[in-house]
């Protein structure tokens, strides 16, 4: 609210199912010697000082109007004018609705016909309370659905997914609480209608105070709570949530800073909602999705797995011929409920590796154990480790592994196959389906395990017991 001596403007909440809260409330400022002067952006109430009075109000919805309407049109002139003559004198017209007040107790209403009136504010309200809710709903249980079916395991791994999760299901229960009070409500109306009442009130709406309130309590919390787990489980991803919120903000304030805008420069109803639906929401979305994808990308671009071998331990995956050294492609998903790493090995001809070096297509860092190049590849290891937080979601894991489930980050072996490496009893299988045509010629399946660890392995050799036991020491025990 801002006030002076003579003028103040108070932001409220204008429900096309409420009107008679608005007509109450427009009274009750007037005993108080604040007069309407004018509505602006639909939610902003100008009023000046005077004397107090008691007056009636009504705000009536015109059926040919507009929310892009920013100025008085031809046709409602006509309209305006048979108010006139019926006592009620006019304020001004915002949209759809037009406000008028009269000093005379007598005055008939203006909308004698009830079912004429609930089939202006059905109408009216179609797009906010049906339509809108619709799309948001069913968005909502399109992303949570991909989550759900393909991504738990993402969800359970990643603060960043589940935050996001956690968003939808807040936006979506929120249009559904919408949409099952706003039906409600039209259920009785249309039943007070039918037998001659007046239409009730929805006082199921939100105020405009409510509303942003809700908005930023969520907003704060869950903001507040995914940076301090994310970056806890360093997740930068996380950036992204409060980036959101920013967006949500600054693209409320300038829709309402549009709408009085186009209300001062009288902006045609074309222009103004070709602004307001197509202009600012496409442009506003594809640098958001830039900025996004940018703090995603500069998160993401340093994060490698934590389960890694020491040098000494890698020296079983390699004869005195070969170089082995740590993959590039090294992959670190996040380790919030699961903790999910992808983890490689490649090993290289090393007089493959020296020739591809005198002719400067290969750089060699023996050190580091780090080529630039994959090529010369002999062998190569590359480990899916997993390590859930939660029994239920580790024996969720296996359950999946052995019916075959298909989940993002899923465990890819088949148990009915599978046979225990020789040597090695400590929960390591093998699974060899070359015959079957399953896997890739020469590629075979292990997997390792204990009560709190799941190693998936995937290589083109037969491992030995020594080699499964270094792979138990690096990323188990």
């Amino acid at each position: 609210m801002n006030k002076d001596n003579d003028h103040m403007k108070v932001s409220r909440a204008v429900a096309y199912d409420n009107l008679e809260t608005v007509e109450k409330y427009l009274e009750e400022m007037a005993g108080k010697g604040w007069m309407l002067k004018n509505v602006a952006g639909a939610t902003q109430f100008n009023f000046e000082k005077c004397e107090p009075k008691k007056l009636r109000f009504a705000v009536e919805i015109f059926s040919e109007g507009s929310i892009y309407d920013t100025y008085t049109i031809e046709s409602n002139q006509e309209y305006i004018e048979y108010c006139q003559k019926a006592g009620w004198n006019f304020i001004c017209s915002s949209g759809k609705l037009d406000y008028f007040y009269t000093e005379d107790d007598n005055a008939p209403e203006i909308e004698t016909d009830p079912a004429m009136k609930l089939k202006a504010i059905e109408k009216a309200q179609f797009t906010l309370k049906i339509l809108f809710p619709l799309i948001f709903i069913g968005m909502g249980a399109f992303n949570l659905g991909i989550q759900l079916t393909n991504g738990l395991n993402a969800l359970e791994a990643s603060v960043f997914h589940f935050s996001a999760a956690m968003l939808w299901v807040f936006v979506g229960g929120l249009y559904v609480v919408m949409l099952i009070t706003y039906l409600l409500w039209r259920a009785k109306a249309r039943a007070a209608v039918a037998k001659g009442d007046r239409i009730p009130p929805n006082k199921a709406n939100l105020s405009f105070k409510g509303g942003y309130t809700l908005l930023a309590v969520f907003g704060i919390t869950q903001t507040v709570i995914m940076l301090v787990v994310g970056f806890k489980y360093d997740e930068k991803e996380v950036l992204t949530i409060p980036i959101i919120w920013v967006f949500i903000i600054l693209m409320i304030i300038a829709g309402n800073a549009l709408a009085r805008f186009a209300e001062r420069e009288k902006f045609s109803r074309g222009a103004y909602k070709l602004i307001s639906i197509i202009m600012i929401p496409v442009i506003s979305s594809i640098v958001l999705i830039g900025v996004i994808f940018t703090v995603v990308m500069i998160a993401g671009s340093n994060t490698g797995s934590e389960q890694r071998m020491d040098a000494k331990d890698m020296e079983v995956f390699g004869d005195s011929d070969v170089f082995v050294r740590r993959e590039g492609s090294d992959t670190h998903w996040g380790h919030f409920l699961l903790s999910y790493d992808r983890y490689s090995l490649t090993a290289y001809d090393e007089e493959a590796a020296e020739g591809l070096e005198e002719n400067g297509i290969m750089t060699i860092d023996e050190e580091n154990g780090i080529i630039t190049l994959d090529a010369g590849i002999t062998q190569s290891w590359e480990f899916d480790i997993y390590k859930p937080k939660i029994r239920t979601i580790y024996e969720r894991l296996m359950d999946e592994a052995r019916k075959g489930t298909y989940r993002m980050l899923s465990i890819s072996f088949d148990f009915d196959n599978a046979v225990h490496v020789p040597e090695y009893e400590n929960g390591g299988l093998l699974t060899v389906l070359n015959d079957k045509g399953n896997y890739e010629d020469g590629l075979q399946k292990y997997l390792i395990y204990d009560e709190s660890t799941i190693i998936c392995l995937s290589c083109n050799e037969d491992l030995s017991a020594e080699q499964m036991k270094v792979i138990e020491k690096s990323f188990i025990q």
